[in-house]
């Protein structure tokens, strides 16, 4: 293929490094039966809500050039996934199959982008529990962080637990809320418990208070899981899927930070 300018270099970084350039196109690509045709940039966030500067929405006849076989066109159409899909992968067992083949070792291409898609449509979930919780936490003293796990930790709690479905893993998407004491912490989780959105509190109250039963390694701090609901046309690809919200005070924090091995993943 001819040489590419910067500005395609790019393009293709800011692509796979988004996951929304699927695993199998890369490496068509690698074998020069792929390459990109239009490199301008288009300012659409992928996700409504998301600002990604510089960020590239591609469709797979955007991407694929001739010549190329019409069985590799369709793999690569299939798994370009998009935020409108009813659920990202497939299904939630299509899912659950591609962790199994990793944890196997033995993922094919189809697995692994079955994987990123999955794990990019978090994304969406973060943001909009993010909003919330800044909205509810304001002149209160908690901070609010968020955290996307990274493939390769997903992939290493598939190997230390073996009975763990990947569809069913709930701290894929994750916030965490430090509060100034113990008191704090309760009434507000108290008052979210309570809070007039459709998301699901998936545990009871007192499943992972690890403040009234600390675990065995010292670990304290609260978890809470909700089920992601939404009625919009343009959050349905996110719909179903699960975030955890981690409650711990300063004090916690600071232990948590001295002793890491201590922190569930």
């Amino acid at each position: 293929m001819e040489a590419r300018t910067r500005r395609e270099k790019s393009a293709y970084r800011d692509i796979s490094d988004t996951t929304f350039f699927c695993p199998i196109v890369r490496n068509l690509r690698a074998q020069g039966r792929a390459s990109c045709n239009k490199p301008q940039l288009q300012l659409k966030p992928w996700f409504p809500g998301e600002s990604h500067k510089g960020m590239l929405r591609y469709k797979v006849s955007d991407v694929i050039e001739p010549p190329m076989k019409s069985e590799d066109y369709l793999m690569a159409k299939k798994l370009m996934v998009g935020p409108n899909d009813i659920f990202p992968g497939g299904s939630k067992s299509r899912v659950s199959r591609a962790g199994a083949a990793i944890r196997n070792g033995k993922p094919s291409l189809d697995d692994l982008s079955v994987i990123d898609q999955w794990r990019a449509a978090h994304r969406p979930v973060l943001n909009t529990f993010q909003a919330i919780l800044r909205q509810r936490t304001r002149k209160k003293g908690i901070a609010v962080a968020q955290r996307h796990k990274r493939k390769r930790t997903i992939f290493d709690k598939l190997d230390r637990l073996p009975k763990m479905e990947l569809a069913r893993m709930d701290d894929v998407a994750g916030c965490r809320l430090i509060c100034p004491d113990i008191e704090a912490l309760y009434a507000f989780r108290k008052d979210l418990h309570k809070a007039n959105f459709k998301h699901r509190l998936r545990n009871d109250g007192d499943k992972w208070d690890y403040i009234k039963s600390p675990k065995d390694t010292g670990y304290r701090g609260i978890h809470d899981v909700y089920d992601y609901d939404v009625n919009s046309e343009s959050g349905k690809g996110s719909k179903g899927l699960l975030i955890e919200l981690q409650y711990r005070t300063n004090a916690q924090r600071a232990w948590v930070t001295q002793n890491p091995k201590t922190n569930p993943s």
